[in-house]
């Protein structure tokens, strides 16, 4: 080790390695999946029930713009696009970060038209009063966009806490931490993102 290098450099070494590690394995299981390995399609199948998992936090952050209902459908377009696309995951980021993508730009779309055409409705004579749910909606969407610009491993943590509803202890042994780092690791994506969110907030005010 160099003079000028030290333990957080080595820590931040080891994290891509083993951010690099998992991507890895989430390319190979994804390719036993498309060739037809019976086990990696049912471990596939528990792995996609993220997909309605993240809707309904989605949904929740959003006042529950769409239906129980809404949401099922939904799921079921999204896991067809999913299933009609994976033959493109390159292993950019983890396989549930790349379908939380899908998850995002469903719901968005979803929730904009069922947004646009109840207001078509309801707000017939003032076409320049917005929601309270199309407030939330871009709230959530500027929300989404700042954890892209975060990405790497503490993004990850977020997704896996919030999207996947795992423990911290669930997380480390996913990301193969220790439940320590994850918190903090966590807790210190979670002060970035808000002063991310108070820095658009100002902006679109």
């Amino acid at each position: 080790m160099s003079p000028e290098s030290g333990p957080s450099e080595s820590v931040a070494n080891q994290r891509e390695v083993e951010r690099r590690s998992g991507l890895a394995f989430d390319v190979g299981f994804v390719r036993r999946v498309l060739v037809g390995n019976l086990d990696a399609r049912r471990e596939f199948i528990e792995r996609m029930k993220c997909v309605p998992r993240m809707l309904v936090v989605r949904n929740a952050s959003s006042r529950f713009v769409l239906t129980d209902h809404e949401i099922e459908d939904l799921t079921q377009e999204i896991l067809m696009t999913i299933w009609r696309k994976l033959d493109t995951y390159r292993g950019d980021a983890a396989l549930e970060t790349w379908v939380g993508s899908f998850c995002h730009r469903a719901f968005l779309n979803a929730a904009k038209i069922k947004i646009r055409n109840s207001s078509r409705t309801r707000i017939v004579d003032d076409p320049e009063v917005v929601s309270p749910e199309q407030h939330e909606i871009d709230r959530f969407e500027r929300l989404y966009r700042a954890l892209d610009e975060m990405n790497g491993e503490n993004a990850r943590i977020v997704r896996l806490k919030h999207f996947d509803q795992l423990t911290f202890e669930q997380i480390g042994e996913r990301l193969r931490r220790a439940t320590s780092t994850i918190k903090s690791c966590y807790y210190e994506a979670i002060e970035r993102l808000r002063t991310r969110m108070r820095e658009t907030d100002r902006g679109s005010a």
